[in-house]
Protein backbone atom coordinates (compact mmCIF):
# COMPACT_ATOMS: atom_id res chain seq x y z
CA UNK A 1 0.00 0.00 0.00
CA UNK A 2 1.60 3.43 -1.33
CA UNK A 3 2.12 6.48 1.86
CA UNK A 4 -0.07 9.70 0.52
CA UNK A 5 2.38 12.26 -0.13
CA UNK A 6 -0.33 14.81 -0.75
CA UNK A 7 0.68 18.11 1.84
CA UNK A 8 -2.67 19.59 2.99
CA UNK A 9 -2.61 23.82 4.19
CA UNK A 10 -5.23 25.88 5.47
CA UNK A 11 -5.42 28.80 2.81
CA UNK A 12 -7.45 32.19 2.17
CA UNK A 13 -9.72 31.55 -0.84
CA UNK A 14 -8.30 33.20 -4.12
CA UNK A 15 -9.92 34.08 -7.59
CA UNK A 16 -9.41 30.30 -8.84
CA UNK A 17 -10.41 28.54 -5.21
CA UNK A 18 -12.76 25.96 -6.65
CA UNK A 19 -12.77 26.17 -10.32
CA UNK A 20 -12.05 23.79 -13.22
CA UNK A 21 -9.44 23.46 -14.42
CA UNK A 22 -7.50 24.94 -11.59
CA UNK A 23 -4.04 26.76 -12.14
CA UNK A 24 -1.87 24.60 -14.39
CA UNK A 25 1.32 23.06 -12.94
CA UNK A 26 4.07 23.05 -15.59
CA UNK A 27 6.28 19.75 -15.35
CA UNK A 28 10.12 18.69 -16.35
CA UNK A 29 10.86 15.40 -15.97
CA UNK A 30 9.16 14.10 -12.51
CA UNK A 31 5.66 14.72 -11.24
CA UNK A 32 4.88 18.42 -10.14
CA UNK A 33 2.76 20.10 -7.27
CA UNK A 34 2.66 23.86 -6.51
CA UNK A 35 1.60 25.52 -2.90
CA UNK A 36 0.24 29.15 -2.77
CA UNK A 37 2.03 30.34 0.49
CA UNK A 38 1.08 33.67 0.29
CA UNK A 39 -2.44 32.11 0.80
CA UNK A 40 -1.10 29.70 3.68
CA UNK A 41 -2.68 30.26 7.57
CA UNK A 42 -1.46 27.12 8.45
CA UNK A 43 -1.15 23.10 7.85
CA UNK A 44 -3.31 20.15 8.30
CA UNK A 45 -0.86 17.60 6.58
CA UNK A 46 2.72 17.39 5.78
CA UNK A 47 2.71 14.77 3.21
CA UNK A 48 6.07 13.17 4.61
CA UNK A 49 4.67 11.01 7.76
CA UNK A 50 5.56 7.75 7.50
CA UNK A 51 8.01 8.61 4.74
CA UNK A 52 12.14 8.66 4.75
CA UNK A 53 11.72 11.85 2.73
CA UNK A 54 13.76 14.93 2.21
CA UNK A 55 14.01 18.02 0.32
CA UNK A 56 16.66 19.52 -2.10
CA UNK A 57 17.27 21.81 -5.03
CA UNK A 58 17.97 22.12 -8.64
CA UNK A 59 21.95 22.97 -8.43
CA UNK A 60 22.35 19.82 -6.17
CA UNK A 61 20.90 17.38 -8.87
CA UNK A 62 22.60 19.41 -11.48
CA UNK A 63 26.43 18.76 -9.46
CA UNK A 64 25.84 15.18 -9.35
CA UNK A 65 25.16 15.06 -13.09
CA UNK A 66 28.17 17.12 -13.42
CA UNK A 67 30.66 14.22 -12.28
CA UNK A 68 29.25 12.24 -15.00
CA UNK A 69 29.48 14.76 -17.50
CA UNK A 70 31.60 17.41 -16.80
CA UNK A 71 32.89 20.05 -16.78
CA UNK A 72 33.09 20.47 -13.04
CA UNK A 73 35.32 23.42 -12.74
CA UNK A 74 33.91 24.76 -9.11
CA UNK A 75 34.96 23.35 -5.62
CA UNK A 76 31.49 24.17 -4.90
CA UNK A 77 30.16 21.56 -6.84
CA UNK A 78 31.82 18.94 -5.61
CA UNK A 79 30.76 19.60 -2.53
CA UNK A 80 27.52 19.70 -3.72
CA UNK A 81 27.53 16.40 -5.77
CA UNK A 82 28.18 14.38 -2.19
CA UNK A 83 25.09 16.00 -1.15
CA UNK A 84 23.58 14.50 -3.49
CA UNK A 85 24.79 10.78 -3.35
CA UNK A 86 23.84 11.49 0.96
CA UNK A 87 19.83 11.94 -0.92
CA UNK A 88 20.44 9.12 -3.00
CA UNK A 89 22.12 6.36 -0.20
CA UNK A 90 20.01 7.55 2.71
CA UNK A 91 16.51 8.30 1.75
CA UNK A 92 13.66 6.94 0.14
CA UNK A 93 12.10 10.01 -0.96
CA UNK A 94 12.99 13.12 -2.82
CA UNK A 95 11.25 16.15 -3.47
CA UNK A 96 13.21 18.98 -5.16
CA UNK A 97 12.01 22.35 -4.48
CA UNK A 98 11.89 24.71 -7.56
CA UNK A 99 11.47 28.15 -7.28
CA UNK A 100 7.86 29.45 -8.92
CA UNK A 101 5.30 32.47 -8.99
CA UNK A 102 1.74 32.37 -10.05
CA UNK A 103 0.58 34.37 -13.09
CA UNK A 104 -3.11 35.14 -13.31
CA UNK A 105 -5.69 36.84 -16.19
CA UNK A 106 -9.40 37.08 -15.84
CA UNK A 107 -9.60 33.26 -17.52
CA UNK A 108 -6.58 31.55 -16.69
CA UNK A 109 -3.86 30.59 -14.29
CA UNK A 110 -0.52 28.89 -14.39
CA UNK A 111 2.91 28.76 -12.37
CA UNK A 112 5.87 29.94 -14.41
CA UNK A 113 9.08 27.85 -13.20
CA UNK A 114 12.34 29.57 -12.22
CA UNK A 115 14.45 26.83 -12.05
CA UNK A 116 17.92 25.93 -14.34
CA UNK A 117 17.63 23.21 -17.08
CA UNK A 118 18.49 19.70 -15.96
CA UNK A 119 20.03 17.01 -18.08
CA UNK A 120 18.20 14.04 -18.69
CA UNK A 121 20.96 12.28 -16.58
CA UNK A 122 20.27 14.72 -13.62
CA UNK A 123 16.49 13.67 -13.87
CA UNK A 124 17.58 9.97 -13.82
CA UNK A 125 19.75 9.64 -11.45
CA UNK A 126 17.28 10.39 -8.37
CA UNK A 127 14.30 8.35 -9.75
CA UNK A 128 14.95 5.64 -7.25
CA UNK A 129 13.75 8.10 -4.85
CA UNK A 130 10.34 8.23 -5.76
CA UNK A 131 11.45 12.15 -6.64
CA UNK A 132 8.66 15.13 -6.84
CA UNK A 133 9.21 18.48 -8.60
CA UNK A 134 7.54 21.18 -5.53
CA UNK A 135 7.00 25.21 -6.25
CA UNK A 136 6.24 27.15 -2.98
CA UNK A 137 4.92 30.60 -4.82
CA UNK A 138 5.40 33.97 -2.71
CA UNK A 139 3.44 35.57 -5.04
CA UNK A 140 0.98 35.71 -7.83
CA UNK A 141 1.23 38.08 -10.94
CA UNK A 142 -1.30 39.69 -13.50
CA UNK A 143 0.33 40.14 -17.75
CA UNK A 144 -0.32 42.43 -19.80
CA UNK A 145 1.32 41.41 -22.59
CA UNK A 146 4.89 40.09 -21.88
CA UNK A 147 4.92 42.22 -18.85
CA UNK A 148 4.46 41.67 -15.24
CA UNK A 149 1.54 44.60 -14.57
CA UNK A 150 0.96 43.97 -10.96
CA UNK A 151 1.99 41.46 -8.18
CA UNK A 152 0.01 40.90 -4.99
CA UNK A 153 3.07 40.72 -3.18
CA UNK A 154 4.03 44.78 -2.14
CA UNK A 155 7.42 44.17 -2.22
CA UNK A 156 7.61 42.52 -5.31
CA UNK A 157 10.99 43.04 -7.71
CA UNK A 158 9.21 41.27 -10.54
CA UNK A 159 7.11 43.90 -11.02
CA UNK A 160 6.71 46.00 -14.53
CA UNK A 161 10.18 43.30 -15.71
CA UNK A 162 9.65 41.18 -18.89
CA UNK A 163 8.28 37.18 -18.40
CA UNK A 164 11.28 36.15 -19.87
CA UNK A 165 13.75 38.20 -17.43
CA UNK A 166 11.89 37.33 -14.69
CA UNK A 167 11.48 33.82 -14.71
CA UNK A 168 15.39 33.54 -15.43
CA UNK A 169 16.44 36.19 -12.61
CA UNK A 170 13.47 35.05 -10.54
CA UNK A 171 15.37 33.41 -7.49
CA UNK A 172 18.23 35.94 -7.25
CA UNK A 173 16.41 38.79 -6.94
CA UNK A 174 13.22 37.53 -4.44
CA UNK A 175 14.79 37.53 -1.22
CA UNK A 176 11.05 36.28 0.31
CA UNK A 177 10.85 32.83 -2.23
CA UNK A 178 14.55 32.05 -1.04
CA UNK A 179 13.38 32.34 2.83
CA UNK A 180 10.52 30.18 1.68
CA UNK A 181 12.55 28.09 -0.19
CA UNK A 182 15.15 28.00 3.13
CA UNK A 183 12.28 27.56 5.67
CA UNK A 184 9.64 24.89 4.36
CA UNK A 185 12.10 22.26 5.80
CA UNK A 186 12.43 23.23 8.96
CA UNK A 187 8.21 24.03 9.00
CA UNK A 188 7.77 20.15 8.00
CA UNK A 189 10.23 18.61 10.25
CA UNK A 190 11.61 17.26 6.93
CA UNK A 191 15.85 16.96 6.19
CA UNK A 192 17.60 19.61 3.37
CA UNK A 193 20.40 18.92 1.29
CA UNK A 194 20.65 22.37 -0.53
CA UNK A 195 24.13 23.57 -2.45
CA UNK A 196 22.81 26.55 -4.09
CA UNK A 197 25.22 29.44 -2.92
CA UNK A 198 22.46 31.75 -2.33
CA UNK A 199 19.82 29.08 -0.33
CA UNK A 200 20.44 28.92 3.23
CA UNK A 201 21.84 25.58 4.81
CA UNK A 202 19.71 23.67 6.58
CA UNK A 203 21.42 20.77 8.62
CA UNK A 204 18.75 19.90 11.00
CA UNK A 205 16.19 16.68 11.13
CA UNK A 206 19.08 14.52 9.17
CA UNK A 207 18.49 12.17 12.53
CA UNK A 208 20.94 9.22 12.67
CA UNK A 209 22.12 8.89 9.27
CA UNK A 210 23.41 13.04 9.71
CA UNK A 211 25.34 11.88 12.63
CA UNK A 212 26.54 8.88 11.31
CA UNK A 213 27.90 11.25 8.17
CA UNK A 214 29.30 13.85 10.39
CA UNK A 215 31.37 11.10 12.51
CA UNK A 216 33.37 9.45 8.85
CA UNK A 217 33.31 13.41 6.93
CA UNK A 218 35.28 14.35 9.90
CA UNK A 219 37.73 11.84 10.40
CA UNK A 220 37.99 11.79 6.56
CA UNK A 221 39.13 14.97 7.09
CA UNK A 222 41.40 14.77 10.03
CA UNK A 223 43.38 11.44 7.74
CA UNK A 224 44.15 13.38 4.75
CA UNK A 225 45.78 15.99 6.48
CA UNK A 226 48.44 13.01 7.14
CA UNK A 227 48.92 13.33 3.31
CA UNK A 228 51.19 15.54 2.19
CA UNK A 229 50.11 18.00 -1.01
CA UNK A 230 52.18 16.77 -4.03
CA UNK A 231 50.18 18.00 -7.00
CA UNK A 232 47.13 18.63 -5.49
CA UNK A 233 46.09 19.43 -1.88
CA UNK A 234 42.50 19.04 -2.32
CA UNK A 235 40.53 15.91 -0.96
CA UNK A 236 37.84 14.38 -2.57
CA UNK A 237 34.62 13.88 0.25
CA UNK A 238 33.89 10.13 1.15
CA UNK A 239 30.66 9.23 -0.61
CA UNK A 240 31.91 10.44 -3.81
CA UNK A 241 35.42 8.79 -3.34
CA UNK A 242 33.16 5.66 -2.46
CA UNK A 243 31.40 5.35 -5.79
CA UNK A 244 34.50 6.66 -7.80
CA UNK A 245 36.52 3.42 -6.48
CA UNK A 246 33.94 1.33 -8.01
CA UNK A 247 33.58 2.80 -11.51
CA UNK A 248 36.23 1.91 -14.32
CA UNK A 249 35.51 5.60 -16.10
CA UNK A 250 32.69 8.59 -15.80
CA UNK A 251 30.20 7.07 -17.78
CA UNK A 252 30.49 3.97 -15.40
CA UNK A 253 29.03 6.45 -12.51
CA UNK A 254 25.29 6.13 -12.74
CA UNK A 255 25.62 2.49 -12.37
CA UNK A 256 28.01 2.11 -9.54
CA UNK A 257 25.51 4.58 -7.67
CA UNK A 258 22.60 2.64 -8.66
CA UNK A 259 24.84 -0.46 -7.45
CA UNK A 260 25.78 1.43 -4.04
CA UNK A 261 22.50 2.65 -2.86
CA UNK A 262 21.19 -1.54 -3.53
CA UNK A 263 23.45 -2.42 -0.58
CA UNK A 264 22.84 0.39 1.54
CA UNK A 265 19.06 -0.80 1.95
CA UNK A 266 19.44 -2.48 5.36
CA UNK A 267 21.50 0.26 6.39
CA UNK A 268 18.55 2.88 5.83
CA UNK A 269 16.32 0.41 7.29
CA UNK A 270 18.55 0.71 10.54
CA UNK A 271 18.49 4.57 10.34
CA UNK A 272 14.63 4.25 10.65
CA UNK A 273 14.81 1.85 13.12
CA UNK A 274 16.94 3.80 15.35
CA UNK A 275 14.53 6.95 14.68
CA UNK A 276 11.56 4.80 15.98
CA UNK A 277 13.56 4.13 19.00
CA UNK A 278 14.26 7.80 20.07
CA UNK A 279 10.34 8.32 19.91
CA UNK A 280 9.67 5.36 21.73
CA UNK A 281 8.45 4.77 25.30
CA UNK A 282 11.93 3.82 26.77
CA UNK A 283 12.80 6.34 29.83
CA UNK A 284 15.25 8.82 29.10
CA UNK A 285 18.11 7.39 30.27
CA UNK A 286 17.87 4.33 27.87
CA UNK A 287 17.34 6.12 24.72
CA UNK A 288 20.38 8.24 25.67
CA UNK A 289 22.31 4.79 26.67
CA UNK A 290 21.59 3.36 22.85
CA UNK A 291 22.16 6.40 21.15
CA UNK A 292 25.74 6.34 23.00
CA UNK A 293 26.22 2.84 22.25
CA UNK A 294 24.86 3.45 18.25
CA UNK A 295 27.71 6.48 18.12
CA UNK A 296 30.27 4.78 19.57
CA UNK A 297 29.72 2.50 16.60
CA UNK A 298 29.59 4.94 14.00
CA UNK A 299 32.80 6.75 15.70
CA UNK A 300 34.67 3.19 15.20
CA UNK A 301 33.46 3.41 11.31
CA UNK A 302 36.75 5.10 10.19
CA UNK A 303 39.21 3.41 12.29
CA UNK A 304 38.32 0.15 11.07
CA UNK A 305 38.37 0.55 7.94
CA UNK A 306 42.21 1.60 8.47
CA UNK A 307 43.06 -1.36 10.28
CA UNK A 308 43.93 -5.02 9.90
CA UNK A 309 41.43 -6.77 10.92
CA UNK A 310 43.61 -9.97 11.63
CA UNK A 311 45.90 -7.68 13.80
CA UNK A 312 43.23 -7.10 16.26
CA UNK A 313 41.61 -10.89 16.28
CA UNK A 314 45.19 -12.58 17.18
CA UNK A 315 45.48 -11.46 20.52
CA UNK A 316 41.75 -11.69 21.17
CA UNK A 317 42.08 -15.76 20.23
CA UNK A 318 44.91 -15.39 22.83
CA UNK A 319 42.81 -14.55 25.33
CA UNK A 320 40.40 -17.00 24.19
CA UNK A 321 42.79 -19.73 24.51
CA UNK A 322 44.18 -18.43 28.07
CA UNK A 323 40.44 -17.67 29.65
CA UNK A 324 37.01 -19.17 29.39
CA UNK A 325 35.84 -15.34 28.96
CA UNK A 326 38.19 -13.06 26.62
CA UNK A 327 39.55 -10.03 29.39
CA UNK A 328 37.40 -7.15 27.88
CA UNK A 329 33.98 -9.14 28.77
CA UNK A 330 34.72 -9.98 31.87
CA UNK A 331 35.48 -5.84 32.29
CA UNK A 332 32.15 -5.58 31.11
CA UNK A 333 30.12 -7.77 33.53
CA UNK A 334 32.19 -5.77 36.22
CA UNK A 335 31.95 -2.15 34.84
CA UNK A 336 29.26 -1.93 32.52
CA UNK A 337 29.98 1.72 31.14
CA UNK A 338 33.65 -0.19 29.94
CA UNK A 339 33.42 0.62 25.79
CA UNK A 340 35.31 -2.06 23.79
CA UNK A 341 38.63 -1.00 22.43
CA UNK A 342 38.26 -2.71 19.17
CA UNK A 343 36.73 -0.81 16.29
CA UNK A 344 35.72 -3.82 13.98
CA UNK A 345 34.10 -5.10 17.34
CA UNK A 346 32.52 -1.46 17.61
CA UNK A 347 31.90 -0.59 14.25
CA UNK A 348 29.82 -4.38 13.88
CA UNK A 349 27.08 -3.46 16.19
CA UNK A 350 25.53 -1.53 13.64
CA UNK A 351 24.85 -2.44 10.54
CA UNK A 352 25.59 0.95 9.13
CA UNK A 353 29.36 1.07 10.63
CA UNK A 354 30.08 -2.56 9.30
CA UNK A 355 29.01 -1.50 6.08
CA UNK A 356 31.12 1.24 5.66
CA UNK A 357 34.11 0.07 7.35
CA UNK A 358 34.23 -1.85 4.25
CA UNK A 359 33.53 0.92 1.51
CA UNK A 360 35.43 3.73 2.93
CA UNK A 361 38.53 1.34 1.88
CA UNK A 362 38.74 3.50 -1.40
CA UNK A 363 41.86 4.23 -3.60
CA UNK A 364 44.75 6.80 -3.38
CA UNK A 365 43.33 10.48 -3.61
CA UNK A 366 45.65 11.26 -6.44
CA UNK A 367 44.53 8.21 -8.38
CA UNK A 368 40.77 9.33 -8.01
CA UNK A 369 41.65 12.57 -9.02
CA UNK A 370 43.72 11.83 -12.25
CA UNK A 371 41.86 9.03 -13.44
CA UNK A 372 38.34 10.75 -13.27
CA UNK A 373 38.91 14.43 -14.11
CA UNK A 374 41.04 16.61 -16.86
CA UNK A 375 43.97 18.34 -16.30
CA UNK A 376 41.89 21.21 -16.84
CA UNK A 377 39.34 20.76 -14.75
CA UNK A 378 41.83 19.37 -12.06
CA UNK A 379 43.94 22.94 -12.58
CA UNK A 380 40.01 24.70 -11.73
CA UNK A 381 39.15 22.98 -9.20
CA UNK A 382 42.81 23.18 -7.52
CA UNK A 383 42.45 26.98 -8.00
CA UNK A 384 38.65 27.04 -6.55
CA UNK A 385 39.72 24.91 -3.79
CA UNK A 386 42.35 27.08 -3.05
CA UNK A 387 39.90 30.14 -2.27
CA UNK A 388 37.82 28.49 0.02
CA UNK A 389 40.81 27.39 2.14
CA UNK A 390 41.65 31.12 2.69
Amino acid sequence: MSKNRSTYWLTHPDDYTGKVPGPSVPTKGYPGSASDMYRVVGIHTTGHEGWNSCFTDVYTCNALAKIVEGEITKWHEIEAAENALQIIFWHDRLDVIVPAFKVKDTKFAHYIRCDEDRSDLAFDLFKPCDPFDVMYATEAVELRGNKIKRSNYKNSSITGKNIDWAKKNYLSITPIQISAISSVPSFLRVPAYFSHPIIERFHDKRGFSGKFYQSIKKQWGQSSQLVPDIDYSMRLPPLISIVLTRARNRDDIPRIITEIRDELKKVRAEFMTFSDLVKSSFTDVEIEDSCKRIQNSFNATFKASREDKSKILLPILKLYRGFKNPLESVIKILNPSFELSDPHLLANRTVTAKTFSKLLRTDSMHSLLTHFFTKSELNSLELDYQKTQK
